[in-house]
């Protein structure tokens, strides 16, 4: 079921138990429209009503998520982007790990560099990865990793998150710490997780 399916579900369903169901006569009975509904959990339902509807309603017994997820370490970020994957993706992976059971033991390995393959994105890839880690552990009030103050972490030009040079003035005041040493315009939330 897609969000749309679900959404009209829910629409269906509620039309009709407003325009053939008297609620004043309900009292403890079970709601027979409730069948037309797509199964799911309570709390997925509220979050569906909340949202509009316009929420994927998982049918039940299906995982969106694996249950149990080994938690990634920055190096394992590297390693996996020099492999192929995107950095992106891999690094919103580890931030979702990371922040589900922060520790040191996540930022302590030293990620391969990534600038001899990479050339320019490679830089900015290195320097990021030493920002994160920095910023994770200053937030959580960790032991800064070693490997996080090396010069090849650090860019030479700045480098803007936005390409749009109206941005530009907001990334400078809005760039943690740990980033603009490096060289790194960011938003605020660049770590954020949602």
């Amino acid at each position: 079921m897609n969000v749309v399916d679900a959404a009209a579900a829910w629409a269906y369903a509620g039309d009709a138990m407003r325009k053939h169901y008297d609620f004043s006569k309900m009292k403890g009975e079970k709601n027979p429209y409730t069948k037309l509904l797509p199964a799911c959990s309570e709390r997925e339902k509220k979050a569906s009503v909340a949202a509009g509807g316009r929420v994927y309603i998982p049918a039940r017994g299906r995982r969106t998520r694996p249950k149990h997820t080994r938690r990634q370490t920055l190096a394992e970020v590297a390693e996996l982007t020099l492999s192929g994957d995107s950095f992106d993706r891999c690094l919103a992976n580890f931030l979702d790990g990371f922040y589900a059971a922060p520790g040191a033991a996540a930022l302590a390995p030293t990620p391969p560099l990534l600038a001899p393959h990479f050339e320019d994105r490679g830089r900015v890839q290195d320097a990021y990865l030493a920002a994160t880690a920095e910023e994770l552990a200053r937030r959580f009030d960790l032991p800064v990793p070693a490997w996080t103050a090396g010069q090849e972490r650090a860019l030479h030009r700045p480098w803007f998150a936005s390409p749009l040079a109206a941005l530009r003035a907001i990334l400078l005041v809005e760039s943690p710490p740990s980033f603009r040493a490096r060289n790194l315009f960011v938003s605020e939330n660049a770590l954020t997780r949602v």
